[in-house]
């Protein structure tokens, strides 16, 4: 009787820590971010096929960009290659980061 009751707290003891590491890894693999793109992919691709209309798949990915950073605070903005130099060439920024002068006139960066 004692020898059963031995066995049956080692069997339950490795069943917790195998469910506890096991548990883990799985619930890892389902937040995986691939996860998420290929449902994206999927989604973007059931569109093309069946929208009744016509799509435009860069079009669709650059709406989908900008909604996922608009999520994250009204800041956040995404812009193409073509806007993001005219941004930089209108503000008359030749680098990158913020800058001021100090008194002396020389340039410090924060």
């Amino acid at each position: 009787m004692r020898r059963n009751s031995l066995i049956a707290i080692v069997i339950l003891g490795a069943s917790c820590l195998a469910g506890g590491f096991l548990g883990t890894t799985l619930q890892a693999d389902a937040e995986r971010p691939e996860d998420e793109l290929r449902t994206f992919s999927r989604v973007l691709a059931l569109v093309e096929d069946n929208y009744i209309g016509e799509t435009d798949s860069r079009e669709m990915v650059k709406n989908a960009i900008l909604g996922m950073l608009r999520s994250l605070d009204p800041h956040s903005n995404y812009l193409d290659p073509e806007s993001f130099t005219e941004m930089r060439t209108s503000s008359g920024a030749a680098s990158p980061g913020w800058g001021s002068r100090s008194p002396s006139g020389g340039a410090t960066s924060r």
